[in-house]
């Protein structure tokens, strides 16, 4: 398992978490079977790095979904706003359509 620690770099370790648990899970499976076992889920829950990496990491983190949900409140203000000017030409006709009606 520390054998396939060491590929990863922390961040790694940190962003593919579940790559990195399904290679682990393949290793002891692989180690197991010697011994006519199988190994059927491995869960990997703590990932131990010192404070200020694994601190830096979260900030990382917390930039990199901000970063995304401005990027998605940019789609929904540009969505909005062509919907206004879809509502606005369709007003628009109905008037036309309302004053031909009457003339």
């Amino acid at each position: 398992l520390i054998k396939a620690a060491s590929e990863y770099e922390a961040t790694q370790l940190w962003e593919e978490r579940q790559k990195f648990g399904d290679i682990m899970q393949q290793m002891v499976n692989e180690e197991l079977t010697k011994s006519y076992a199988v190994c059927w889920g491995l869960q990997l829950l703590v990932i131990d790095l010192p404070d200020d990496y694994e601190t830096s990491i979260t900030s990382t983190q917390i930039q990199k979904q901000n970063m995304l949900m401005r990027e998605q409140e940019q789609i929904s203000a540009q969505i909005r706003a062509e919907t206004t000017v879809i509502q606005a030409e369709f007003r628009k006709k109905v008037k036309v359509v309302m004053a031909e009606g009457q003339a």
